[in-house]
């Protein structure tokens, strides 16, 4: 069932009107948009620095928080614990970051940038800020204050729609009376 119809059939107390239903599909729409956009923004920067485009958010969470743990990575970047495990490898390997066993509980590995994921994480933010200077030349500031507020707010809204179970199919209409 197109996801349309999906939110038109949702249970009557959270049912939107056709309107609402239209305005939700317009905005998942330009969320996709976003996201294509975000995803050429990595690539050209991964080229322009020469760094693994998932290496990229690892280095600069790290840059921003750290140490971290591996289970801290995977859940910021809403990976599988796997998945952040085979990043961070990477980046060992690349000598951007290096793990270390935690001294209180041995099981748990932390993370910590090298002085060459230091110089990375320079790199990519003085590119971000290259990038951001020309894509947002034309905003005023409360612009791109409104916009973070509006980001924020859609963040949460999807990372809620991703926390729901998957939809109940729409009840049958009841049978007439004999």
């Amino acid at each position: 069932m197109p996801l349309t119809d999906q939110l038109v059939a949702a249970t009557p107390a959270a049912r939107p009107s056709v309107s609402t239903a239209t305005a939700q599909i317009e905005t998942l729409r330009a969320l996709e948009d976003l996201n294509r956009a975000q995803r050429a923004v990595a690539q050209a920067i991964h080229e322009s620095v020469d760094a693994p485009v998932a290496g990229v958010a690892i280095v600069r969470m790290l840059a921003r928080h750290e140490p971290r743990t591996l289970g801290e990575v995977a859940a910021a970047l809403r990976v599988d614990l796997s998945v952040a495990s085979r990043q961070v490898s990477c980046l060992v390997d690349q000598g951007m970051v290096e793990r270390s066993i935690d001294d209180a509980d041995r099981r748990i590995r932390t993370l910590r940038l090298t002085e060459a994921g230091r110089e990375l994480s320079e790199r990519v933010g003085a590119e971000l800020a290259r990038r951001t200077a020309i894509g947002f030349a034309s905003w005023t500031v409360e612009e791109l204050h409104e916009a973070v507020g509006v980001l924020e707010r859609l963040a949460e809204a999807v990372a809620a729609s991703s926390r729901t179970g998957p939809a109940a199919p729409p009840s049958a209409p009841a049978a007439p009376p004999v």
